[in-house]
């Protein structure tokens, strides 16, 4: 859809003025620079920062949106002309489905438009099944209901303005969510209320569904305009958070669970306890990476792989001490909340049935593919088989504690003494799929939910499909080093030098777990923002491109980074050799610490 389409439709907000505050009127952006020019390169080490085109993520998407790209006939998702694969689903830009058999990531990509949200003619909100049936009939919505008075804020904004400032971070604390998963079989379900049990005047569900309809460049154009909106300026407060590497969990949970008020939006600086550096831009973006790689620390017991084909992680069942692991996932919620905030891609490689459920799209069978294709294979035959009875199954589910002593769960009431036959085999696959999702994870996915909307309005995010805020909270599943090469700055030196041209073959040979970490090394992030490398910021959420700025060569010498900055110190190599040698040692270097330059 053209620009100019997309903004009109945001103007239909100047006419809901209890919703200014979220859904502001995009402003007309003027064209800078988006490279340097001639005239202008100084060397980069006076510099480097007149390399850089002085807009931010906002305006670089916004700049993007006419863009020319090619639609992805897999997941009719959008792709710049330059993205040799789509973002999305991986698929190729020529990709025939006659003649190919689609991969896991395909299909589930394929199946995101399955369920949307569309205004009836009663004026609600209303879920519209697509496509193919599921080869169950019924789908699962996980939702929750909280009492609206907690929550009449969001009709309190006048102009964007709170006519009680004190309500409007209001907090969630002693309300937790109670979170429940029911069937929805028919089209026209209600889909009136958030993900915090809220129900939306009509007008803001209109444009809310309008924004839906766009194509993902310009609603996530349409997101960050949203975010940039609610953050605090950094001179009226902001946060100062210090994390020590040996109790990066405790500090991060501390830290997280204490944000009150305007707190939770103000922009944060991180620092490392006993290193020099300070945050522009690299110590936040490791902090990002080192907490969420925590987080999915098996010994942690929250998050359990169960995608063994793709390593994708789901919630770990619920433990004896869940109070305390609710209230970790707590954490995690905002943590995730603030990388969203933050601009920030992280290594989370959760299950999509984690951002169905976050969104409260409707599950459907198919989706256990993406959850366990063990499991989904076999619920399969279950349904399909000549006679169930000869697998001697009951209603029941044995699952192993953490002691590895073994417990009988029924899945319905006296459920262990009721066998698994014909013709109530449907009701135990239905009965196995709320357990799977839901049952054993019940209270930690509520802590989750609530943490992440404790930060982000829900409104903001169910815009989007699972796999578009899977890919904003990510990022690009793959190093493009074609991109990489396409958006970097070179100083003067470097320009026609053979230096250049063996650096990048270097990349290219790279193993891709190799590049990732020359990517960690160079930026303090491991994965490429969804806007791709022309997206990479620094401190203050303005893009600041990959830079190579050569050096002169000594005997011995190695790159030196600058992560904060994006860049790298190249010696003036005699030979590719030499280069190449040099690559291998800074990847033996540990990525994390800012102890040197």
């Amino acid at each position: 859809m053209p620009a100019a389409e997309m903004f009109s439709l945001v103007h239909l907000l100047s006419a809901v003025p209890h919703i200014l505050c979220l859904y502001g009127v995009f402003c007309h952006i003027i064209c800078k620079p988006r490279g340097p020019s001639e005239e202008t390169i100084p060397l980069l080490d006076q510099n480097f920062l007149s390399f850089m085109p002085g807009i931010d993520r906002q305006e670089l998407e916004e700049l993007l949106t006419d863009e020319e790209r090619w639609t992805c006939v897999v997941c009719d998702f959008g792709n710049l002309a330059s993205d040799s694969t789509c973002n999305l689903c991986g698929a190729l830009p020529a990709v025939n489905l006659d003649a190919v058999t689609l991969n896991s990531r395909q299909r589930a990509a394929r199946r995101r438009k399955q369920w949307t949200r569309h205004i009836d003619t009663d004026g609600r909100a209303r879920w519209i099944r697509h496509g193919d049936p599921s080869q169950l009939k019924t789908s699962w919505r996980i939702y929750t209901h909280v009492d609206p008075t907690n929550f009449q804020v969001m009709e309190e904004f006048v102009g964007g303005v709170a006519t009680r400032p004190e309500n409007r971070w209001p907090d969630m604390s002693t309300t937790p969510l109670q979170l429940h998963c029911r069937p929805i079989e028919d089209d026209k379900a209600d889909a009136s209320t958030t993900m915090l049990g809220t129900q939306l005047l009509q007008p803001i569900w209109e444009v809310l569904v309008a924004v839906s309809q766009l194509t993902f460049s310009s609603k996530y154009a349409w997101f960050l305009q949203q975010i940039a909106a609610m953050r605090v300026p950094f001179r009226q407060t902001h946060l100062e958070i210090k994390a020590a590497r040996d109790h990066l969990l405790e500090g991060a949970k501390t830290e997280l669970l204490e944000l009150r008020g305007p707190l939770r939006c103000a922009i944060a600086r991180h620092r490392f306890q006993g290193e020099a550096a300070i945050d522009a831009g690299a110590v936040q973006r490791e902090w990002y990476t080192l907490v969420a790689s925590a987080f999915m620390d098996p010994e942690k017991h929250l998050f359990q792989v169960t995608n063994q084909s793709d390593n994708s992680y789901f919630l770990a069942s619920q433990s004896r001490d869940t109070e305390s692991h609710d209230n970790l996932f707590r954490v995690v919620g905002r943590f995730i909340g603030r990388a969203l905030l933050d601009g920030q891609v992280i290594p989370m490689h959760l299950n999509l049935v984690v951002f169905k459920a976050i969104l409260g799209l409707p599950i459907v069978f198919e989706d256990l593919e993406d959850f366990d294709p063990v499991v989904y294979k076999s619920l399969t035959y279950i349904l399909e088989c000549a006679n169930v009875d000869e697998l001697a199954l009951s209603f029941s589910v044995w699952t192993v504690e953490e002691d590895g002593s073994m417990t009988q769960i029924d899945l319905v009431e006296n459920g262990r003494n009721i066998a698994v036959e014909n013709h109530n085999r449907v009701d135990f696959v239905q009965a196995m799929v709320h357990h799977l999702v839901f049952d054993r994870v019940e209270s930690h996915l509520a802590g989750l939910i609530q943490g992440l909307y404790d930060i982000v309005p829900p409104e903001l995010l169910l815009v989007f499909d699972h796999k578009e805020l899977e890919l904003i909270l990510c990022g690009l599943p793959v190093v493009d080093v074609v991109d990489w090469k396409l958006n970097a700055v070179t100083s003067p030196n470097l320009r026609h030098s053979d230096v250049t041209d063996w650096f990048w073959e270097a990349v290219e040979a790279m193993e891709p777990q190799d590049q990732a970490k020359l990517l960690q090394i160079s930026t303090g992030a491991s994965r490429v923002p969804v806007q791709g490398f022309k997206g990479l910021t620094s401190f203050d959420g303005r893009i600041c491109y990959f830079t190579l700025n050569g050096v002169p060569y000594k005997a011995g010498a190695y790159p030196v980074v600058h992560a904060c900055f994006n860049r790298i110190d190249l010696p003036l190599y005699p030979t590719k050799e030499l280069l190449q040698d040099a690559l291998r040692m800074l990847l033996l270097s540990d990525p994390t610490g800012f102890n040197t330059a």
